[in-house]
């Protein structure tokens, strides 16, 4: 007896739910419905759309964390006079507390490649929710069970505190349940937030002590190398499932 791909049946143990069938075992996805609206729709048209885009996601996916270390390599260059700034403002600071005058700050370090690194991450970031978007309505069309929209799996990047999990969810739930690569998922998803965490104390670091900044700057590299290497599994892994389900 041939054993069913994955995918929605009724469940043995309640005739009034459906549950998602892996492709070896039950699993402990329920639904009311077979799957909502979107299981109604032909995936083929944005798969379409998300074969066609994944190029560029692949070298999107390369391209952010290296970005991510060339902005780090100009924060080196500066780092003291990053310090010399800060420095300047703890000045002010103290002078406010004893009721004297502030003085003018200095302008902060500027490097003119961080803008052009500025735009190559921001192109890539475009490209990958675009992606992204496409991906979750192709998973979503053929039935894999979300917590999120496709859309929401993208507006939540802009909420704080829940932008820490939720697109991860919606990156993870591109894949069936118990799907092997979604360990992956989970690992690009960690590197992709200490990447992030420490551009986003990095200058701060270094305005406290270039030292330690740099030491920032060396843990990053590593990171952001694993990084590059594990999005550029996770999009392929996605892209590969899908092209077989549809297969």
């Amino acid at each position: 007896m041939a054993v069913p791909g994955p995918g929605w049946y009724p469940d043995p143990g309640n005739p009034a739910l459906w549950r998602w069938w892996d492709g070896s075992a039950w699993t402990s996805y329920t639904s009311v419905g077979s799957n909502s609206t979107f299981a109604l729709m032909d995936p083929n048209r944005s798969y379409g759309s998300e074969k066609r885009i994944f190029p560029w996601v692949r070298a999107a996916v390369i391209v952010f964390p290296l970005v991510a270390i060339g902005r780090g390599l100009a924060y080196w260059a500066t780092a003291h006079q990053w310090a010399d700034y800060f420095h300047a403002i703890r000045v002010n600071f103290d002078r406010a507390s004893q009721g004297l005058g502030s003085q003018p700050l200095p302008h902060p370090p500027t490097v003119a490649i961080t803008f052009l690194l500025g735009l190559f991450s921001l192109a890539a970031e475009v490209i990958f929710f675009v992606w992204q978007y496409q991906a979750a309505t192709t998973a979503r069309r053929l039935g894999y069970p979300a917590k999120r929209s496709p859309g929401w799996g993208i507006g939540f990047y802009f909420v704080p505190v829940v932008q820490l999990w939720f697109p991860y969810q919606a990156l993870r739930d591109c894949l069936p349940p118990e799907h092997p690569k979604r360990t992956v998922v989970l690992r690009t998803w960690l590197l992709l937030v200490g990447v992030e965490f420490i551009n986003s104390v990095v200058i701060v670091a270094l305005g406290v002590s270039p030292g330690s900044g740099r030491a920032l700057i060396i843990v990053s590299v590593p990171l952001s190398i694993a990084l590059a290497f594990s999005g550029y599994e996770m999009v392929t892994a996605i892209e590969f499932e899908h092209g077989r389900a549809l297969s």
